[in-house]
C-alpha cells in the first residue's frame, strides 16, 4: 500500500487518530472522528451489539454506585467511559487502511522530535511535560539509558514509545518491502532506543518472533532434510554471534534494563498490582461501580499498570468478563500478530480498554482484521482468483508461432 493521491478524508481522520496522543490536547477530540467514520455502507455487526450491551451494564452499575461519584465529584464521571468504546468499535470496522500510510509519517515525524530531544538532553521541548514527569532522575542518571527517555510530542516517553510499537506493527501490516521498509525500520529502531520503554521492547519483541514463526518452520524443516542453503548458514551464524554479544554483554544489559538496581525493578508495579488485585477480591461483583478507578498511594495516583485488572476492579469481573469474550470471538489467523502482542503489553501497562485511546482504536481496528478485508485492502490475494487463473494457465498453451491453444 502507498499514497498515491492526497486523499484529504484519510489525512484528517489520521490526524485526529494521531492528534489526542500529543501533550495538551484533549481527548475529546476523538468525537471528531465520528462523523468522518459513519458512511451509507456502514453495518453493525454482533460485535457493536456487545459494546452497547457493556455500556449498557456499566451505565446500570454506575446507578447502583452514585455514592463512589459522590466522593469526588465531576460532571465528566458522570458519562460512562465505555461509551466512547462506539468511536473505537467505528474506527476499528470502517477505517481506510490508507490511514495508516498518513499515520507512519506523524510518527516518524516524531520520532525526529525526540531525537533532537535526546541529543539536547532535555525529556521534552514543553516545559511543563519536562518538570512534571514524576520519579524520575537527571538527564543519563548513572549512564543509564532509562534516563535518556525521551516523550517526542507525546505527555510522557510511554505514550510516545506506544506509537513507536504501532509503528513497527503497521510495517508488517502494510506488507511494506525494500527501501520503504527499511527506512522505516531505522526510524522506528531510534524510536525504540530514544523511547527505552521495557514492556514496549518485550512486545516488540514478541511480536518479531510470531511473525518468523513459518521462516523459522522452513529453516527447521531444510534442516532435518538436509536441504542446506547459505542464507540460513549465514542467520545461524547470525544468531550465534547475537548470543556471544548478550552473554558477553549481560552484566551491562540487565544494569540497563534494570536501571542499576541489585534486585528486580519492577517500577512498583508489585504494590500497584497487589492493591488492584485486593480490590477486585473486596468488591468482585460491582468494582468501582464503572467509575474508572485511580488509587491514592504514597500521596501519588496510579492507574493499575494492568489493562485487565483495570478493567475488571473498575467494572467488577462479569463486567469485565464480556470484554474478554470480545476480544476473544475476534482473535483469527490473520490477526493474531499484532492482537496477542497487545495483550501482552496490557499486562504490564494500561493500554487497552480506556473507552477510546490511540491504542483502542489501533487495537480494535486490529480486531477487526478478517481474511475479506485484507483482500479489498489488497493486502493478500484472492485464493479463488488465484485457482482460476492457475487453471486457465493449465487450460491453455502456446504454439510456435505465439497463438494459444486450448488443451482439451
Amino acid at each position: 500500500m502507498s499514497i498515491t493521491n492526497f486523499d484529504i478524508k484519510n489525512f484528517l481522520i489520521a490526524i485526529l487518530l494521531v492528534l489526542p496522543s500529543y501533550a495538551f490536547v484533549p481527548l475529546y477530540v476523538y468525537l471528531l472522528l465520528v462523523p468522518l467514520l459513519i458512511t451509507r455502507e456502514t453495518k453493525l455487526d454482533f460485535n457493536f451489539y456487545i459494546v452497547l450491551f457493556i455500556i449498557l451494564l456499566c451505565t446500570i452499575n454506575q446507578v447502583l454506585n452514585l455514592v463512589v461519584v459522590l466522593r469526588d465529584f465531576k460532571y465528566a464521571s458522570l458519562v460512562p467511559y465505555t461509551v466512547f468504546m462506539i468511536i473505537s468499535y467505528l474506527f476499528g470496522k470502517n477505517a481506510d487502511v490508507r490511514v495508516f500510510n498518513y499515520v507512519l509519517i506523524f510518527i516518524s515525524v516524531e520520532v525526529f522530535v525526540g531525537v533532537l530531544e535526546y541529543a539536547s538532553e532535555v525529556k521534552s521541548f514543553f516545559p511543563s511535560i519536562s518538570q512534571s514527569i514524576a520519579g524520575e532522575a537527571p538527564f543519563g542518571y548513572k549512564g543509564l539509558i532509562y534516563y535518556k527517555r525521551v516523550a517526542g510530542l507525546s505527555p510522557n516517553s510511554s505514550s510516545f514509545a506506544y506509537k513507536v510499537c504501532v509503528g513497527i506493527l503497521l510495517l508488517h501490516y502494510l506488507k511494506f518491502k525494500g527501501r520503504k521498509l527499511f527506512i522505516y525500520a531505522a526510524i522506528f529502531t531510534a524510536g525504540l532506543v530514544i523511547t527505552f520503554t521495557r514492556s514496549v521492547i518485550l512486545t516488540v519483541v514478541l511480536f518479531l518472533f510470531l511473525v518468523n514463526i513459518p521462516q523459522v518452520k522452513g529453516f527447521l524443516n531444510d534442516l532435518l532434510s538436509k536441504r542446506f542453503k547459505v542464507l540460513y548458514i549465514l542467520f545461524a551464524l547470525g544468531l550465534l554471534v547475537l548470543g556471544y554479544v548478550i552473554f558477553s554483554s549481560w552484566a551491562d544489559l540487565y544494569y540497563q534494563m534494570n536501571r542499576g538496581m541489585e534486585n528486580a525493578d519492577l517500577s512498583q508495579r508489585d504494590v500497584v498490582l497487589g492493591k488492584y488485585y485486593q480490590f477486585i477480591l473486596d468488591n468482585p461483583i460491582f468494582g468501582n461501580g464503572s467509575y474508572k478507578l485511580w488509587m491514592n498511594i504514597n500521596g501519588e495516583l496510579f492507574h493499575g499498570h494492568n489493562s485487565f485488572l483495570q478493567t475488571f476492579a473498575t467494572n467488577g469481573i462479569f463486567i469485565g468478563l464480556i470484554f474478554i469474550y470480545l476480544v476473544l470471538r475476534n482473535i483469527n489467523k490473520y490477526n493474531y500478530y499484532y492482537i496477542i502482542p497487545i495483550l501482552i503489553f496490557s499486562l504490564f501497562q494500561y493500554v487497552i480498554f480506556w473507552g477510546v485511546s490511540f491504542m483502542d482504536l489501533i487495537f480494535f481496528y486490529f480486531l477487526f482484521v478478517t481474511k475479506e478485508r485484507l483482500i479489498q485492502d489488497k493486502l493478500i490475494e484472492d485464493d479463488t482468483i488465484k485457482e482460476n487463473e492457475e487453471e486457465q494457465k493449465d487450460e491453455f498453451h502456446r504454439s510456435n508461432d505465439g497463438k494459444l491453444i486450448r488443451l482439451n
